[in-house]
């Protein structure tokens, strides 16, 4: 028997949600009405009750009936394959760099080793290590017997939480110095935003350097700048030929690039603006925080997977480039600036303000 309430709750009418709502009298989610509110989201002029971000001019429907006379010579979103990553699988960032034939043949071991041996690395993390990750460390320069190069359950000096020592899972060192962090999964792990949680804390006792998270498949690889983590690229082992991913592990990871790791985390920041010919005319300070504060934003959103404004909104982005605050407090008193995007964003928006400010 179909229940009196079937039908009551109806999808909030954003392109992107699937939130349902009770309230006949708003067509959106609580979420997406106060986003309405704030000229966020707008009514598509085509589809009355369907809203789409306000920088776009027509919702996703429309967009879909404008390119489907193109998209009939080419393959379909519902065509492509299937991805299977269980959420390890993220948009890369490319770079070209030479690799040695000892990496090339590195990553061909692990992939062996992904063929033969995946049930053992299922069941025990060591085994990840032990058949997956440290072959390929080896191959790309490290020399997995020299404690001055590679340390496990690696402690950072006089780092205490919660009265537990913070043991990284591996540490990549340069002169008994910690340059590269490595936290390894089960190779059935499923990525969550707690690994990611986890990966953070490690980092904010790396000054500068590289922190991977990883569960012998996937790398996930992020550059350290002060302790803040910023994504650079996924790379999947079984993905591309061995030499495409023994070029891109080489690239952030290897041993001899580890020796350029200032220049690699300048290089990989998003809010890092490039540096231009001479003559190139340089914005003022706030137009240049606006537009590092939107970049972080929208790489944020896609690592969450959240529509970019749930990060903050336009008018937050422009008070706060406005206003330039230097510390927690002045950030937290500009409107739109909450106790969450303080505890999740603020010591990287006031990195953002100090870098284009110089302070």
């Amino acid at each position: 028997m179909t229940s009196s309430r079937a039908g009551a709750a109806r999808i909030c009418g954003e392109q992107d949600c699937d939130e349902r709502t009770n309230r006949p009298s708003h067509p959106l989610c609580y979420q997406h009405y106060l986003a309405f509110q704030n000229d966020d989201i707008d009514e598509c002029p085509n589809h009355p009750g369907v809203y789409k971000p306000s920088q776009y001019d027509v919702c996703r429907i429309c967009y879909s009936q404008r390119q489907q006379p193109a998209q009939s010579t080419r393959t379909t979103e519902r065509q492509q394959p299937q991805d299977n990553s269980l959420g390890w699988n993220r948009q890369a960032m490319p770079e070209v760099k030479a690799v040695a034939q000892k990496a090339i043949e590195a990553v061909e071991m692990a992939r062996r080793n992904l063929s033969q041996h995946a049930e053992a690395c299922v069941n025990h993390e060591s085994n990840t290590i032990q058949f997956l990750i440290m072959p390929i460390l080896s191959g790309l320069g490290w020399d997995a017997y020299d404690p001055e190069q590679v340390r496990s359950e690696y402690k950072p000096a006089g780092k205490q939480r919660f009265r537990q020592s913070i043991a990284v899972d591996i540490a990549l060192l340069e002169k008994g110095v910690p340059k590269v962090f490595i936290e390894a999964k089960r190779l059935d792990r499923e990525h969550t935003p707690e690994y990611d949680d986890q990966l953070a804390k490690y980092a904010s006792h790396l000054d500068d350097g590289i922190a991977v998270l990883t569960n012998g498949r996937y790398w996930q690889i992020f550059a350290v700048a002060n302790g803040d983590l910023v994504f650079r690229r996924t790379v999947d082992v079984a993905g591309d030929d061995a030499e495409s991913v023994a070029i891109e592990l080489n690239t952030d990871i290897g041993k001899e690039s580890i020796g350029d790791a200032d220049g690699k985390v300048a290089r990989s920041s998003p809010v890092q603006r490039q540096a231009g010919p001479a003559t190139a005319p340089r914005l003022p300070s706030s137009e240049v925080i606006a537009e590092n504060l939107k970049q972080y934003r929208q790489i944020e959103a896609r690592r969450r997977n959240k529509p970019a404004y749930t990060i903050f909104s336009n008018e937050t982005i422009d008070l706060i480039a406005a206003h330039q605050p230097t510390d927690l407090r002045q950030l937290g008193g500009i409107s739109g600036v909450g106790r969450a995007t303080l505890s999740y964003h603020g010591g990287a928006i006031l990195k953002i303000v100090r870098d284009a400010t110089g302070l």
